[in-house]
């Protein structure tokens, strides 16, 4: 559960602490679910940089590799965050996510 006003991440019952950082990715992604996000388009929304694919991939990096690691039962095979190469990340809804989107 993601609660935007409150800036609260619920998983599995206990919360999860996300840098600032974390939590805008998610929400993004979570708005744009089911639809390949470019790394590009999501530095640009999160920090308004206008930055080429790869130097956006390696901004995102890190951030997601984290992201995974605090929302994934198993981080190394993804299922909510997944990496489409060489286009960007999507978000699956194959988990049961409730966004509240009044934030």
């Amino acid at each position: 559960t993601v609660d935007t006003m409150q800036r609260v991440v619920v998983v599995d019952g206990r919360p999860v602490e996300l840098t600032p950082t974390e939590f805008d990715i998610l929400v993004y992604m979570m708005r744009h679910q089911e639809r390949v996000v470019s790394c590009r388009e999501l530095a640009a929304h999160l920090r308004g940089y206008d930055l080429d694919e790869r130097d956006a991939r390696l901004l995102l990096r890190s951030h997601i590799h984290r992201l995974r690691h605090k929302l994934e039962r198993a981080p190394d095979r993804p299922q909510f965050i997944r990496t489409v190469r060489g286009k960007g990340y999507i978000f699956s809804t194959a988990g049961s996510w409730d966004v509240n989107a009044a934030g």
